[in-house]
């Protein structure tokens, strides 16, 4: 449902061409005197109207193995739409293993998904955010189930841990945690399972950035079998003012 903000803004827009359209323009931009019985008009151009750093709210429950995940298996990973879920299945522990969003970038947003282990828990698993231009630099906000610990780093040149505790509000095991981050320009709120975990300051990498999911195998252990659901990233109001609102659905 739109906002009333946005209702007004819509409306706005809309008496705004009409009052273009109503308006006889010459071909430079100025206004036209009427023209008379045996004028002829020239011809008018309009020109659709463009709003800066639009992004459409993206959501993914997986039941559409075509909504654009990667697909597909070799020494390393296997990856596949299985039962409803997106399944990450690693066989190599000296790696971890990002996967991008098949959505466009934004600058604020909400970002969520629901993440378990099949069999013996992994390493970690959790979201990417910030991703810019290089596969290499992104925030990760990961959890380690077994020991209920999580962790905020940031990837570049040098890791660097922006925030690490632990938190009854894991759920251990093979249990469904939901994670979610806020990520509200130089703020960065975690969450899991409706609990708020920290909010701190970092603006390593900002602007237009993308997100996504990780998985992460034991050092001693190759197999890491993780499942994802309910994957979904919703705009906040961007550093123009612009809201970033609609659905870009992936579950049909």
């Amino acid at each position: 449902m739109r906002s009333w903000k946005t209702l007004t803004l819509t409306i706005s827009m809309l008496i705004l061409l009409l009052l273009v359209a109503w308006t006889p323009m010459s071909a430079n931009g100025h206004a036209m005197a009427s023209l008379g019985p045996d004028e002829t008009p020239e011809p008018i151009a309009f020109l659709p109207v463009i709003i800066n750093n639009y992004c459409p709210d993206y959501f993914d429950n997986f039941s559409n193995p075509a909504s654009g995940w990667p697909i597909g298996e070799d020494d390393d990973l296997r990856t596949e739409y299985l039962d409803g879920e997106y399944r990450t299945l690693t066989k190599n522990n000296r790696i971890m293993y990002p996967f991008a969003a098949p959505t466009c970038d934004r600058v604020n947003y909400v970002l969520e998904v629901d993440a378990r282990w099949v069999g013996a828990p992994g390493a970690s698993y959790g979201l990417i955010f910030g991703i810019t231009g290089s596969p290499d630099e992104f925030y990760l906000f990961h959890m380690n189930t077994v020991f209920r610990e999580y962790e905020l780093l940031h990837f570049d040149d040098g890791n660097k841990i922006v925030q690490r505790s632990f938190s009854d509000a894991i759920n251990p095991g093979t249990a469904v945690n939901h994670l979610k981050v806020i990520r509200d320009g130089d703020q960065i709120t975690l969450e899991v399972n409706g609990e708020t975990l920290a909010t701190v300051t970092d603006d390593k990498f900002s602007g237009m950035t993308g997100v996504g999911i990780l998985t992460s195998p034991y050092r001693g252990e190759p197999t890491a079998d993780a499942r994802y659901d309910n994957f979904s990233v919703m705009g906040l109001p961007s550093s123009s003012g612009v809201v970033q609102e609609g659905m870009q659905r992936q579950d049909q």
